[in-house]
Order: structure tokens, then C-alpha cells, then sequence
């Protein structure tokens, strides 16, 4: 049997029904004597194993049921085992509303101004990609049917569910009497569901396999349509200790980020907004897999409570987003073929259901909004709140599929956010919008300022500064080790409560990309793809350096990590190499790099020992590499000393060098990333008064060199 060693396995198990050990019949000897306390994981135990822990009499298995309510006991080489559920004692219970974390939400934080790349599927969600590829189909009329992703198994984890949605539903009742207006708004909503088909009444069968999800209002004052939505709660535990999400998959995020969106769509002189209506809503489930979907519902107290089964991809599921969102992959996929704008915009430009888009003229943006809504029609979908920069694109809709909205939240996918992206069609500005922020003498605890930085919002950075103050005093908070309820000091709440009042004062901050660069007479030029000769020098550069470095590697094969610490070293050589003086003085021999671009200074490299002459087989792993690393720096930098000498033999030789300009000295055996650089203090020319001989000063005094030693920098030959 082969063992992997962790430093952790999954948290502490307890048991859902505790059981005493003086409940177990007769003198069985139980293998974990802890058992009603219940403990930590040490090892974990592959089920092909599980057999042959089995303690055998005679050849057969021992199994004890003591009666009806009782578990099962089973003999084991360790000693006896339980399994099963026991009979449960009826009585009061408190159920909970599970809602996203702190935590997570400080995560989210955390992660927002992140470089995400792309990241490899984990098994899931491959398994979850391929059960959407196997099961979806399309009805006559063209709209999208899916199943739930159970996980291996999952189904039958599943238990009782209907008593504990009953008691959420009674609360929900108490909540209505407290509340006769958010009564009715729900009302209408549920009632709305049922009359579009989206809920559907079903007689409870105690024979069949189901789930009941409790649900209660989510009220969102800025929505322009439903104020009141209903949110199911997936992740209720049943009888089993195990929710719907738990044996669910989740599905991969099959949509680009929303900080790649937004980038994009300020790149497009006309700007397009608009959303999917009810996108969850548009997708149907699998008859089979409704009854997983199943709600508690009256619509008052006078009648007897029905049981309900949602018919659509529903809101509070883990796989909800990913079904909805890959339905529209594939919509694309399925009829975007003759209709090539409208199928990029719905592979490209959306954040879940926000069409986030645009185009560069009035024409191609018309065509964009037709072949858009009509692609979507073909899966059942409708784009409402169509709004944009230029009023005339959108002449040809009616009115009701149009917003009246002065901004727009960009990628405003959660309710509770104070801070985020506000889009302006009118000024095409994008700002920062800043709302539900609560002023309060309350002393600040750590629980409260966490919820306030959670709040924050900044997919493009625009305000970076003051997310990095937020996380720095956010550290300070977690060194000083205060509880979570615990007020802070007077000078931490008066920090805290001087930033809440200043957040405000963000609504100032305005960008606007595209027009205004326009405005001003920048404009960009872009070399033609595939055609890297139009990058002149430092293209020659880029392809010098891939050159070298196959001839350097040869057939030589590295792994992934090998090949990772050549290549950042090669990265640091080529961003090494000086472009053009720092100043004018002549007494500045510092130059610009294009390290300077990236991190703001010289990048350099650590002093080493010189390793190019040295038999490979006598060098460790680690010293094959530097050698590689430094046999490229060679090759390289002769190369590109040689183009910068070719670059300047088209100036002409009367005017090709002058006192003042800097120059890079042609000297062997320099180390990584070191440049003998100096400038021109005396020319001498010949007869035919062509400059062959300078005298350069350098950082170790004044030097003669013949022109054929030395070449000017780039930039120097255009001055």
C-alpha cells in the first residue's frame, strides 16, 4: 500500500447524530473509542481497501441492526464501526441563512487587481464541461435544456430536506406579517413565475428522490425593473449534513474577466451597454432533475402550503453561472456562423449577463446591435436596457428594450458593493461610483472594517492608491491581534471613520480612454501582424535573442523550470541594453534601459564566476543552467553590437560621430548585463576628415578607440 504524506487532509469530522458509546448493544468494542466526540483525520483510506478491513466470520461479514431507529454495526480488523443515521428526536430547531463570507468577500479583495492568467481546468471541471457537452439539447423552437452536474454519487448523499425548508418558510411567513408590502412585491414575482412558466406545482411523492431549497427576498433598490428577487439557498443542509451545492459541480468560468472587458470597451469610440433579461431564467432543466428544484410556497396563510418545482436554471445553485454562461458559448458556437459580429460580442464582451461592447463607427455599431439581439433570439434570450455614447445606433429599437439611466455599473454583480465602475453614457466617462456607505458614531471592531474594505471595488486600478493604504492598515489591524468584535483603539476608529467619510469624495475621479486621446491629436500606429520587420531595431533585437538562444540550447532539453530560469535571465539581459542617454550633461555617463520602463531602475545581475570555459560535466545542475545563461550574453551581445553598428553606418561618415554622444564600447569578458558605456570628449579625423579615432571618457578615465570599437547608442544617431 503506497502512502502520500500531508500536512493536512480536511477539517475535523463530527458525527451529525451523536452517539453514545453505551448505546452500542451487547460488549462490541468500538474501533474508535472517541467516537461520540468525533476528531481529526490521520488517514485517509482509498475504498478499494475497504473490504479487507472487513472482520470476516467464517467468511461472512459481521453486521448488527439492534432495531428500526438504530444504525448499522459493522465489524472491522480495527474493531466495530457505525454507519446509517439513528432516530432522531423531534423538537425545536434554529435554522441559518448562509450568505457569501467575510472572508471570501476579503479574498475577492485581495485578488481584484490581480494579473490573472489562464489557469489549467482541475478535474471538475472538466467533468462538469464534459456532462454539459453530453446532456444539453435544444428544444423545437430553439431554447437550451441542461441537467444538473451531479457530482460521482452525489445523488444518493443527498437526505431529508422538506422539514428544514418548511421551518425557513415559516420565517419567512413571520417576516411577511412584519412587512405586508414586501408580501406583496414577492407575491408578484412568484406569481410572475408562474404564470411565464418558470415554476410549476407538482404533488410531493415521499417515494421520489428531491430537494427542497428555503428562499427568501434579495431587495436591490437600484434595479430598473424588479426591486425584489427571490434568492434559493442551495447550500441548506439536509438530514445527511449534505446541501444540493455539495453534490453539485461548480463548472469552470468560461467568461473573460471583467477587467479584460472593460479594457476593451474603452477602446471602441461608440459604446454599447445592455443585459440579458432573466439570463438564469432562459435556460430550462431537465425534467428529471427538477424535482432537486423543489420550494415551499401559499400565498397567504388561509391556504394549505404547495410544493413547487423551479423549471429553470435557478439563482443559489453552484453550477448555475456556469450553465447560463456556457449556454451562450454555445449559442454562439451553434448559430453564430452568419452572424460573425454578433458572435464575437456574445464569446468576447460579456461579464455574466452584461453585453459590455462597442464598435468604431455608427455602421459596423447598428449592425453589432441587429446581429446581436437576432443571434440571441435563436436561444430564447432578450437584450433590454440597450444604452450607448451615440443615442442614433440605437434609433431602431423600441423604446422598452431601452435604459433611461443617467450611469451605468459596470460588472455590478453584487448588490452589497459600495464602491465600483460607473460608466456615464452622456460624457463617456468612467468613474467611481460610491453608494450605501453609512455614516455612524458606532466604534469601529475589526469585523466592521473588514466589511468596509470588502466593499471596495476597483477592477482597472484607478484608484490603486487607496486600495494599498486600505491593505496596509488592514495588516497593522491583523499584527495587533485584536478579536473580531473587540473596538479598536480611539486613533484606529478615528483613521477609519476619517477614510468612510472621505470615500465620497472618489465620485470626482473621471476617466475617458478613447475620445479624449482623440481630441488632443494622439493617435497610435500599429505595425501589421506577422510583419516584425516594421519593428526595425527592436525587433532585430527579439529575433537576435531567439537566434542565440537556439543555438545556446542546441538539442538540449529543459524542463519547465529549467527553461523558466534561462529565459528570465535572457529577459533581464535584452531589458539591460542602453537606448539613450539620461540627460545632455557630459558629465552623465547614465543611460536609459528598458528596465527602466518596467521596474524604474537598471535591472542587474548578481556577480557570478565565469563559467563559459568550464567542461559541463564538471558543473552542477543549477551551474549548466548559468552557463547556458551566460554562453547566450556572449553570443548576444556581440549579435547586437553588430546591428548597432550596421544601424549606424547610414548616417553619413563626416557626421557620423560627434563630441558629446554616447557610445557603447566593443571589450570582451563582460559580465551579464554590464555595458562598457562612455562619451565622446575628442574627435580626431582624418585628411578626408572622416572621424576613425575618438577619445571617450568612461567611469575609469578618458580612453582612445578606433570607430571600429565602439558604436553609437540607438537613439544617438537621430540627435
Amino acid at each position: 500500500m503506497d502512502f502520500v504524506v500531508l500536512e493536512h487532509i480536511t477539517s475535523a469530522i463530527l458525527p451529525m447524530q451523536p452517539l453514545a458509546l453505551k448505546e452500542l448493544p451487547g460488549n462490541l468494542v468500538a474501533a474508535d473509542p472517541d467516537m461520540e466526540d468525533g476528531g481529526e483525520v490521520d488517514v485517509l483510506l482509498g475504498s478499494e481497501f475497504f473490504f479487507e478491513f472487513l472482520g470476516l466470520d467464517g467468511g461472512r461479514q459481521q453486521i448488527i441492526k439492534d432495531n428500526d431507529g438504530s444504525p448499522l454495526f459493522l465489524n472491522t480488523v480495527f474493531g466495530w464501526i457505525v454507519t446509517g443515521t439513528k432516530k432522531q428526536i423531534t423538537g425545536d430547531a434554529v435554522t441559518f441563512c448562509s450568505q457569501a463570507s467575510l472572508e471570501k468577500q476579503i479574498e475577492r479583495f485581495w485578488s481584484c487587481e490581480e494579473i490573472h492568467t489562464a489557469s489549467k481546468l482541475t478535474q471538475e471541471e472538466r467533468d462538469c464541461e464534459q456532462h454539459f457537452q453530453q446532456f444539453h439539447y435544444r428544444e423545437k423552437g430553439g431554447r437550451y435544456v441542461v441537467q444538473l452536474p451531479f457530482k460521482m454519487g452525489g445523488l444518493q448523499m443527498i437526505g431529508d430536506s422538506k422539514q428544514a425548508a418548511l421551518s425557513r418558510f415559516s420565517q419567512l411567513e413571520r417576516r411577511f406579517k412584519r412587512d405586508e408590502n414586501l408580501r406583496s412585491e414577492y407575491a408578484k414575482v412568484v406569481k410572475e413565475y408562474i404564470s411565464l412558466g418558470f415554476l410549476a406545482e407538482v404533488q410531493d411523492r415521499k417515494d421520489e428522490r428531491s430537494f427542497y431549497l428555503p428562499h427568501h427576498p434579495v431587495i436591490k433598490m437600484s434595479s430598473t425593473s424588479t426591486k425584489v428577487r427571490p434568492v434559493f439557498d442551495g447550500s441548506a443542509k439536509s438530514t445527511s449534513g449534505i446541501s444540493l451545492n455539495d453534490c453539485l459541480m461548480v463548472g469552470a468560468v468560461v467568461q473573460d474577466p471583467l477587467f479584460d472587458l472593460i479594457l476593451r470597451f474603452r477602446v471602441n469610440s461608440i459604446a454599447l451597454v445592455a443585459d440579458i433579461e432573466k439570463m438564469y431564467l432562459q435556460v430550462k432543466v431537465h425534467q428529471e432533475h427538477t424535482p432537486y428544484q423543489r420550494i415551499l410556497w401559499r400565498f397567504s396563510e388561509e391556504e394549505p402550503i404547495r410544493v413547487y418545482e423551479l423549471q429553470r436554471v435557478t439563482f443559489g445553485l453552484g453550477p448555475s453561472s456556469f450553465l447560463a454562461t456556457r449556454v451562450l458559448q454555445q449559442l454562439a458556437e451553434d448559430e453564430g456562423e452568419l452572424l460573425p459580429l454578433g458572435k464575437r460580442a456574445l464569446l468576447e464582451d460579456f461579464y455574466v449577463d452584461d453585453f459590455i461592447g462597442g464598435a468604431n463607427d455608427e455602421d459596423q455599431a447598428s449592425l453589432l446591435v441587429q446581429e446581436l439581439r437576432l443571434l440571441l433570439q435563436k436561444g430564447g434570450f432578450v437584450l433590454k436596457k440597450w444604452i450607448s455614447n451615440r443615442p442614433r445606433v440605437l434609433s431602431a429599437l423600441p423604446s422598452s428594450e431601452k435604459a433611461v439611466l443617467d450611469s451605468i455599473d459596470l460588472g455590478a454583480e453584487n448588490q452589497f458593493k459600495a464602491l465600483g465602475v460607473c460608466w456615464s453614457p452622456a460624457t463617456d466617462e468612467l468613474s467611481i461610483a460610491v453608494k450605501g456607505i453609512v455614516s455612524s458614531n458606532e466604534m469601529f471592531t475589526k469585523r466592521k472594517i473588514y466589511s468596509l474594505i470588502a466593499q471596495l471595488f476597483d477592477p482597472l486600478g484607478i484608484i490603486g492608491p487607496i486600495i494599498v493604504w486600505a491593505k496596509i492598515r488592514m495588516q497593522h489591524l491583523w499584527i495587533a491581534k485584536n478579536d473580531w468584535d473587540d473596538p479598536v483603539t480611539e486613533e484606529v476608529n478615528r483613521t477609519w471613520s476619517q477614510f468612510r467619510e472621505q470615500l465620497y469624495l472618489l465620485t470626482s475621479i473621471k476617466t475617458a480612454i478613447q475620445e479624449n486621446v482623440c481630441k488632443k491629436g494622439i493617435t497610435w500606429h500599429f505595425i501589421p501582424p506577422r510583419a516584425p520587420n516594421f519593428g526595425g531595431l527592436w525587433e532585430a533585437a527579439v529575433k537576435s535573442a531567439k537566434r542565440t538562444l537556439f543555438k545556446v540550447l542546441g538539442c538540449r532539453q529543459l524542463t519547465f523550470q529549467e527553461m523558466a530560469t534561462v529565459l528570465v535571465q535572457i529577459e533581464a539581459q535584452m531589458n539591460s541594453r542602453p537606448l539613450t542617454p539620461l540627460s545632455d550633461d557630459p558629465e552623465e555617463l547614465d543611460v536609459l534601459t528598458p528596465g527602466h520602463f518596467l521596474i524604474g531602475q537598471p535591472i542587474l545581475a548578481l556577480p557570478d564566476v565565469d563559467r563559459c570555459e568550464v567542461p559541463s560535466n564538471r558543473l552542477t545542475g543549477y551551474e549548466q543552467l548559468q552557463q547556458l545563461v551566460q554562453h547566450h550574453w556572449r553570443r548576444w551581445r556581440t549579435e547586437y553590437l553588430s546591428e548597432l553598428h550596421n544601424e549606424s553606418q547610414h548616417v553619413p561618415r563626416v557626421e557620423r560621430l560627434k563630441i558629446g554622444q554616447m557610445v557603447i564600447l566593443k571589450e570582451q569578458d563582460k559580465l551579464s548585463n554590464e555595458w562598457y558605456l562612455g562619451r565622446i570628449v575628442g574627435v580626431h579625423p582624418g585628411k578626408d576628415d572622416v572621424v576613425r579615432v575618438v577619445s571617450i571618457k568612461t567611469a575609469k578615465g578618458i580612453y582612445k578607440r578606433p570607430s571600429s570599437k565602439i558604436c553609437l547608442l540607438p537613439f544617438e544617431k537621430e540627435l
